[in-house]
Protein backbone atom coordinates (compact mmCIF):
# COMPACT_ATOMS: atom_id res chain seq x y z
CA UNK A 1 0.00 0.00 0.00
CA UNK A 2 1.14 3.35 -0.23
CA UNK A 3 0.94 4.14 3.09
CA UNK A 4 4.36 2.69 3.52
CA UNK A 5 6.21 4.01 0.65
CA UNK A 6 9.24 5.82 2.13
CA UNK A 7 7.70 5.62 5.43
CA UNK A 8 11.04 5.74 6.83
CA UNK A 9 14.29 7.01 5.29
CA UNK A 10 17.81 5.17 5.08
CA UNK A 11 20.17 8.24 5.90
CA UNK A 12 19.67 11.83 5.44
CA UNK A 13 23.28 11.78 3.89
CA UNK A 14 25.52 9.61 1.73
CA UNK A 15 27.69 9.29 4.67
CA UNK A 16 27.61 5.45 5.99
CA UNK A 17 29.23 3.89 2.74
CA UNK A 18 32.29 5.19 1.06
CA UNK A 19 33.13 3.26 -1.74
CA UNK A 20 29.01 2.35 -2.32
CA UNK A 21 27.17 4.67 -3.60
CA UNK A 22 23.58 4.84 -2.29
CA UNK A 23 20.29 3.13 -3.22
CA UNK A 24 18.14 5.55 -5.33
CA UNK A 25 16.00 7.53 -2.30
CA UNK A 26 17.70 7.21 0.08
CA UNK A 27 17.38 10.37 1.62
CA UNK A 28 13.22 10.66 1.24
CA UNK A 29 11.54 9.95 4.35
CA UNK A 30 7.92 10.96 4.67
CA UNK A 31 7.84 11.03 8.53
CA UNK A 32 11.07 12.50 8.81
CA UNK A 33 12.65 9.62 10.54
CA UNK A 34 16.05 7.64 9.29
CA UNK A 35 17.62 4.71 10.35
CA UNK A 36 20.56 5.81 10.15
CA UNK A 37 19.48 8.46 12.68
CA UNK A 38 20.00 5.84 15.59
CA UNK A 39 22.83 5.10 17.46
CA UNK A 40 25.00 2.72 17.33
CA UNK A 41 23.68 2.54 13.58
CA UNK A 42 25.04 5.80 13.06
CA UNK A 43 28.84 4.84 13.75
CA UNK A 44 28.82 2.31 11.47
CA UNK A 45 30.68 2.79 8.18
CA UNK A 46 31.52 0.79 4.84
CA UNK A 47 29.65 -2.61 5.69
CA UNK A 48 30.58 -4.69 2.22
CA UNK A 49 32.92 -6.86 4.18
CA UNK A 50 30.05 -8.20 5.84
CA UNK A 51 29.09 -10.25 2.70
CA UNK A 52 26.13 -7.64 1.59
CA UNK A 53 26.43 -5.70 -1.58
CA UNK A 54 26.68 -2.58 1.08
CA UNK A 55 25.30 -0.95 3.86
CA UNK A 56 22.64 0.57 1.60
CA UNK A 57 21.38 -3.35 1.14
CA UNK A 58 21.63 -4.29 4.42
CA UNK A 59 19.56 -1.09 5.57
CA UNK A 60 17.40 -1.04 2.56
CA UNK A 61 16.09 -5.03 3.39
CA UNK A 62 15.87 -3.91 7.19
CA UNK A 63 13.16 -1.22 5.82
CA UNK A 64 11.28 -3.85 3.61
CA UNK A 65 11.12 -6.42 5.87
CA UNK A 66 10.43 -4.20 8.90
CA UNK A 67 7.09 -3.15 7.20
CA UNK A 68 5.91 -6.35 6.62
CA UNK A 69 6.28 -7.32 10.27
CA UNK A 70 4.82 -4.13 11.39
CA UNK A 71 1.55 -4.76 8.57
CA UNK A 72 1.84 -8.40 9.94
CA UNK A 73 1.64 -7.98 13.93
CA UNK A 74 -1.19 -4.96 13.76
CA UNK A 75 -2.96 -7.04 11.23
CA UNK A 76 -3.11 -9.91 14.32
CA UNK A 77 -3.61 -7.32 16.68
CA UNK A 78 -6.60 -5.73 15.40
CA UNK A 79 -8.35 -9.07 14.64
CA UNK A 80 -9.03 -8.27 18.30
CA UNK A 81 -10.91 -6.05 17.75
CA UNK A 82 -12.76 -6.38 14.19
CA UNK A 83 -14.85 -9.00 12.48
CA UNK A 84 -15.77 -8.87 8.71
CA UNK A 85 -19.33 -7.74 8.16
CA UNK A 86 -20.14 -10.62 5.88
CA UNK A 87 -18.60 -13.59 4.90
CA UNK A 88 -15.53 -14.39 2.95
CA UNK A 89 -15.64 -16.02 0.00
CA UNK A 90 -12.78 -17.46 -2.44
CA UNK A 91 -13.79 -20.13 -5.27
CA UNK A 92 -15.30 -19.62 -8.91
CA UNK A 93 -17.56 -17.31 -10.37
CA UNK A 94 -19.05 -18.75 -14.26
CA UNK A 95 -19.60 -21.75 -16.09
CA UNK A 96 -16.65 -23.76 -17.74
CA UNK A 97 -18.92 -24.85 -20.32
CA UNK A 98 -20.80 -23.87 -23.12
CA UNK A 99 -22.01 -25.37 -26.28
CA UNK A 100 -23.16 -22.03 -28.12
CA UNK A 101 -21.09 -19.77 -30.11
CA UNK A 102 -20.95 -16.12 -28.83
CA UNK A 103 -21.35 -13.89 -31.32
CA UNK A 104 -21.64 -9.85 -31.42
CA UNK A 105 -20.79 -6.92 -33.92
CA UNK A 106 -19.07 -5.06 -31.11
CA UNK A 107 -15.59 -4.57 -31.00
CA UNK A 108 -15.03 -5.60 -27.55
CA UNK A 109 -16.64 -7.99 -25.21
CA UNK A 110 -15.71 -9.35 -21.63
CA UNK A 111 -17.63 -9.35 -17.98
CA UNK A 112 -19.04 -6.47 -15.80
CA UNK A 113 -18.51 -6.51 -12.00
CA UNK A 114 -20.94 -4.16 -9.90
CA UNK A 115 -19.55 -3.73 -6.04
CA UNK A 116 -20.87 -3.35 -3.07
CA UNK A 117 -19.19 -0.31 -2.22
CA UNK A 118 -17.76 -0.84 1.40
CA UNK A 119 -14.58 0.39 2.00
CA UNK A 120 -11.53 -1.87 3.36
CA UNK A 121 -13.40 -4.51 0.74
CA UNK A 122 -11.15 -5.99 -1.92
CA UNK A 123 -12.01 -8.32 -4.74
CA UNK A 124 -8.78 -10.27 -5.46
CA UNK A 125 -9.00 -11.90 -8.95
CA UNK A 126 -6.36 -15.33 -8.94
CA UNK A 127 -7.18 -16.98 -12.13
CA UNK A 128 -9.15 -16.00 -15.58
CA UNK A 129 -10.19 -18.81 -17.42
CA UNK A 130 -11.50 -19.17 -20.72
CA UNK A 131 -14.24 -21.01 -23.08
CA UNK A 132 -13.40 -20.47 -26.85
CA UNK A 133 -13.69 -21.66 -30.07
CA UNK A 134 -9.85 -22.90 -30.33
CA UNK A 135 -6.14 -21.73 -29.14
CA UNK A 136 -5.10 -18.50 -28.94
CA UNK A 137 -4.11 -15.96 -26.59
CA UNK A 138 -6.03 -13.20 -25.12
CA UNK A 139 -5.66 -9.80 -24.20
CA UNK A 140 -7.66 -8.84 -21.02
CA UNK A 141 -7.72 -5.50 -19.78
CA UNK A 142 -9.78 -4.30 -16.23
CA UNK A 143 -11.25 -0.76 -17.11
CA UNK A 144 -13.57 0.72 -14.21
CA UNK A 145 -16.82 3.03 -14.14
CA UNK A 146 -14.94 6.05 -14.58
CA UNK A 147 -13.17 5.03 -17.81
CA UNK A 148 -9.77 4.11 -16.28
CA UNK A 149 -7.70 1.10 -17.28
CA UNK A 150 -6.47 -0.34 -13.70
CA UNK A 151 -3.28 -2.13 -14.18
CA UNK A 152 -1.48 -3.47 -16.82
CA UNK A 153 -3.14 -5.86 -19.69
CA UNK A 154 -2.74 -9.65 -18.86
CA UNK A 155 -2.32 -12.18 -21.69
CA UNK A 156 -4.46 -15.64 -20.90
CA UNK A 157 -4.28 -18.72 -23.09
CA UNK A 158 -7.23 -20.25 -25.31
CA UNK A 159 -7.86 -23.27 -26.52
CA UNK A 160 -10.75 -25.27 -28.09
CA UNK A 161 -12.69 -25.26 -24.82
CA UNK A 162 -12.22 -24.33 -21.24
CA UNK A 163 -8.94 -23.06 -19.79
CA UNK A 164 -7.72 -21.86 -16.41
CA UNK A 165 -5.03 -19.51 -16.28
CA UNK A 166 -3.55 -18.43 -13.13
CA UNK A 167 -2.24 -15.27 -13.06
CA UNK A 168 0.86 -14.46 -12.07
CA UNK A 169 0.33 -11.53 -10.29
CA UNK A 170 -3.50 -11.23 -9.04
CA UNK A 171 -5.64 -8.66 -9.85
CA UNK A 172 -6.93 -6.92 -6.60
CA UNK A 173 -9.59 -4.43 -6.96
CA UNK A 174 -11.01 -2.00 -3.82
CA UNK A 175 -14.78 -2.59 -3.61
CA UNK A 176 -15.15 1.10 -3.26
CA UNK A 177 -14.30 3.34 -6.06
CA UNK A 178 -13.33 6.62 -5.51
CA UNK A 179 -15.48 9.74 -7.04
CA UNK A 180 -18.10 7.31 -8.37
CA UNK A 181 -21.34 6.37 -7.24
CA UNK A 182 -21.56 3.12 -9.43
CA UNK A 183 -18.48 0.97 -8.17
CA UNK A 184 -18.31 -0.85 -11.19
CA UNK A 185 -15.37 -2.69 -13.01
CA UNK A 186 -14.96 -4.35 -16.61
CA UNK A 187 -12.60 -7.07 -17.71
CA UNK A 188 -12.47 -6.21 -21.18
CA UNK A 189 -11.16 -7.83 -24.42
CA UNK A 190 -11.38 -7.48 -28.23
CA UNK A 191 -13.31 -9.82 -30.14
CA UNK A 192 -12.27 -11.91 -32.78
CA UNK A 193 -14.55 -13.59 -35.02
CA UNK A 194 -11.98 -15.94 -36.36
CA UNK A 195 -11.58 -17.19 -32.74
CA UNK A 196 -15.09 -16.45 -31.07
CA UNK A 197 -15.64 -17.21 -26.88
CA UNK A 198 -18.75 -19.94 -26.45
CA UNK A 199 -21.21 -18.64 -24.69
CA UNK A 200 -21.27 -19.51 -20.97
CA UNK A 201 -23.58 -18.77 -18.15
CA UNK A 202 -22.96 -17.12 -14.46
CA UNK A 203 -24.85 -20.50 -12.74
CA UNK A 204 -27.50 -22.24 -13.23
CA UNK A 205 -29.88 -20.80 -10.95
CA UNK A 206 -31.08 -24.54 -9.38
CA UNK A 207 -31.18 -26.24 -6.73
CA UNK A 208 -32.87 -23.28 -4.90
CA UNK A 209 -29.68 -21.20 -4.68
CA UNK A 210 -29.01 -17.76 -5.97
CA UNK A 211 -30.95 -17.32 -9.57
CA UNK A 212 -28.91 -14.91 -10.69
CA UNK A 213 -29.19 -11.09 -12.62
CA UNK A 214 -27.93 -7.96 -12.58
CA UNK A 215 -29.47 -4.62 -12.07
CA UNK A 216 -27.77 -2.00 -10.38
CA UNK A 217 -31.34 -0.55 -9.07
CA UNK A 218 -31.96 -3.78 -7.03
CA UNK A 219 -28.44 -5.66 -6.56
CA UNK A 220 -28.10 -9.01 -5.56
CA UNK A 221 -26.44 -8.11 -2.15
CA UNK A 222 -29.98 -7.30 -1.68
CA UNK A 223 -30.31 -10.62 0.17
CA UNK A 224 -27.64 -12.99 2.79
CA UNK A 225 -25.88 -15.76 0.80
CA UNK A 226 -23.77 -18.88 2.12
CA UNK A 227 -21.61 -21.76 0.58
CA UNK A 228 -21.19 -21.32 -3.03
CA UNK A 229 -23.04 -18.40 -3.48
CA UNK A 230 -21.48 -16.11 -0.98
CA UNK A 231 -19.99 -14.06 -3.67
CA UNK A 232 -23.10 -12.93 -3.95
CA UNK A 233 -22.81 -10.59 -0.58
CA UNK A 234 -20.18 -8.62 -2.05
CA UNK A 235 -20.31 -8.47 -6.18
CA UNK A 236 -22.80 -8.61 -8.73
CA UNK A 237 -21.68 -10.15 -12.46
CA UNK A 238 -22.82 -10.09 -16.04
CA UNK A 239 -21.96 -9.51 -19.80
CA UNK A 240 -20.68 -6.43 -21.40
CA UNK A 241 -19.99 -5.85 -24.77
CA UNK A 242 -19.20 -2.49 -27.03
CA UNK A 243 -17.51 -0.63 -29.54
CA UNK A 244 -15.39 1.90 -27.21
CA UNK A 245 -13.32 1.74 -23.91
CA UNK A 246 -14.38 5.22 -22.68
CA UNK A 247 -18.00 4.64 -21.82
CA UNK A 248 -18.42 2.92 -19.27
CA UNK A 249 -19.67 5.27 -17.29
CA UNK A 250 -22.68 5.55 -19.89
CA UNK A 251 -23.72 2.01 -19.33
CA UNK A 252 -27.20 0.82 -18.68
CA UNK A 253 -28.38 -0.71 -15.38
CA UNK A 254 -29.41 -3.83 -16.67
CA UNK A 255 -27.45 -6.42 -18.13
CA UNK A 256 -27.39 -9.82 -18.66
CA UNK A 257 -25.90 -13.14 -17.26
CA UNK A 258 -23.71 -14.79 -19.95
CA UNK A 259 -20.13 -13.69 -19.45
CA UNK A 260 -18.69 -14.04 -23.05
CA UNK A 261 -16.35 -16.73 -22.51
CA UNK A 262 -14.56 -15.75 -19.31
CA UNK A 263 -14.88 -17.28 -15.96
CA UNK A 264 -13.41 -16.09 -12.48
CA UNK A 265 -11.24 -17.41 -9.37
CA UNK A 266 -11.78 -14.49 -7.02
CA UNK A 267 -11.37 -14.23 -3.52
CA UNK A 268 -13.55 -11.87 -1.17
CA UNK A 269 -13.10 -10.17 1.75
CA UNK A 270 -12.23 -7.07 3.75
CA UNK A 271 -8.49 -5.87 4.42
CA UNK A 272 -8.22 -5.19 8.03
CA UNK A 273 -4.49 -3.23 7.40
CA UNK A 274 -7.48 -0.23 5.77
CA UNK A 275 -8.27 0.50 9.28
CA UNK A 276 -4.42 1.92 9.72
CA UNK A 277 -4.60 3.62 6.13
CA UNK A 278 -6.80 3.41 3.27
CA UNK A 279 -4.39 5.51 1.46
CA UNK A 280 -1.66 7.75 2.76
CA UNK A 281 -0.29 8.98 6.12
CA UNK A 282 -0.97 12.23 7.36
CA UNK A 283 2.29 13.13 9.31
CA UNK A 284 1.07 16.98 9.99
CA UNK A 285 -2.32 16.23 11.27
CA UNK A 286 -2.72 12.65 12.30
CA UNK A 287 -0.57 11.44 15.53
CA UNK A 288 -1.35 8.22 15.02
CA UNK A 289 0.95 8.35 11.27
CA UNK A 290 3.89 9.08 13.41
CA UNK A 291 3.65 6.37 15.72
CA UNK A 292 2.93 3.92 12.98
CA UNK A 293 6.47 5.26 11.37
CA UNK A 294 8.28 5.39 14.91
CA UNK A 295 7.23 1.34 14.81
CA UNK A 296 8.46 0.74 11.41
CA UNK A 297 12.05 2.60 12.25
CA UNK A 298 12.55 0.68 15.38
CA UNK A 299 11.41 -2.49 14.04
CA UNK A 300 13.84 -1.59 11.16
CA UNK A 301 16.52 -0.93 13.29
CA UNK A 302 16.31 -4.27 14.98
CA UNK A 303 16.52 -6.32 12.23
CA UNK A 304 19.40 -4.24 11.24
CA UNK A 305 21.01 -5.59 14.51
CA UNK A 306 20.06 -9.09 13.91
CA UNK A 307 21.69 -8.82 10.61
CA UNK A 308 24.72 -7.56 12.23
CA UNK A 309 25.07 -10.17 15.25
CA UNK A 310 24.10 -12.87 13.32
CA UNK A 311 26.75 -12.22 10.20
CA UNK A 312 29.64 -14.64 10.40
CA UNK A 313 31.64 -12.46 8.68
CA UNK A 314 33.48 -10.58 11.49
CA UNK A 315 33.82 -6.36 11.53
CA UNK A 316 34.93 -4.48 14.05
CA UNK A 317 31.30 -3.46 15.30
CA UNK A 318 29.81 -7.03 15.57
CA UNK A 319 33.28 -8.55 17.60
CA UNK A 320 33.57 -5.08 19.99
CA UNK A 321 30.00 -3.89 20.64
CA UNK A 322 27.70 -6.92 20.61
CA UNK A 323 26.67 -6.73 24.19
CA UNK A 324 25.80 -3.03 23.35
CA UNK A 325 23.89 -4.24 20.00
CA UNK A 326 22.08 -6.89 22.39
CA UNK A 327 21.15 -4.02 24.83
CA UNK A 328 19.80 -1.91 21.76
CA UNK A 329 18.00 -4.83 20.41
CA UNK A 330 15.87 -5.13 23.30
CA UNK A 331 15.07 -1.57 23.73
CA UNK A 332 14.01 -1.15 20.10
CA UNK A 333 11.68 -4.61 20.73
CA UNK A 334 10.08 -3.29 23.84
CA UNK A 335 9.69 -0.01 22.17
CA UNK A 336 7.87 -1.84 18.93
CA UNK A 337 5.64 -4.40 21.19
CA UNK A 338 4.60 -0.79 22.59
CA UNK A 339 3.64 1.36 19.85
CA UNK A 340 1.52 -1.43 17.66
CA UNK A 341 -0.13 -1.78 20.91
CA UNK A 342 -0.93 2.24 21.23
CA UNK A 343 -1.91 2.15 17.43
CA UNK A 344 -3.80 -1.21 17.55
CA UNK A 345 -5.90 0.08 20.87
CA UNK A 346 -6.49 3.70 19.16
CA UNK A 347 -7.49 2.24 15.72
CA UNK A 348 -10.28 0.14 17.63
CA UNK A 349 -11.51 3.33 19.79
CA UNK A 350 -11.77 5.48 16.31
CA UNK A 351 -13.36 5.52 13.29
CA UNK A 352 -13.38 2.09 11.19
CA UNK A 353 -13.96 1.05 7.76
CA UNK A 354 -17.56 -0.01 6.29
CA UNK A 355 -16.09 -3.65 5.99
CA UNK A 356 -15.50 -4.26 9.79
CA UNK A 357 -17.58 -4.29 12.75
CA UNK A 358 -16.21 -3.94 16.45
CA UNK A 359 -16.09 -7.38 18.17
CA UNK A 360 -18.43 -6.24 21.14
CA UNK A 361 -16.75 -9.26 23.30
CA UNK A 362 -13.69 -7.86 23.03
CA UNK A 363 -11.90 -5.21 26.01
CA UNK A 364 -9.52 -2.91 24.97
CA UNK A 365 -5.91 -4.85 26.05
CA UNK A 366 -3.53 -6.39 23.95
CA UNK A 367 -2.69 -10.24 25.24
CA UNK A 368 -0.71 -11.57 22.83
CA UNK A 369 3.43 -10.91 22.60
CA UNK A 370 5.00 -10.66 19.02
CA UNK A 371 8.78 -11.28 18.60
Amino acid sequence: MACYDNIIGLARADCPCVDVAPASGYNTSTSGLFISDIEPINALSGYGECGEASIWTILSKARDEAIRVFKADTNALLSQYFSPRRQRFSGQIGQGSGRDTFTTTKTYAGVRIACNPMRGGTLKITAIGTLFSGAGTLEVSVYNSLNEQIGDTVEVDTIAGFKLNTLATAIELPLYVDFDDKHEYFLVYSHSPSNPAKVNSLSCGCGGRLSPYYDTSRPVWGKTYGGPDSWANWIMVGGWNGDTLTDFDKCEGQTGTELNGLALQVELGCDISQVLCSGTLDFTNDPMAMSMAYAVLWKAADIMASKLLMSTDLTRANVINRESWKDARREWGEKYLGAIRYISEQAATGAQNDCLTCREDRMIGVKTSFS
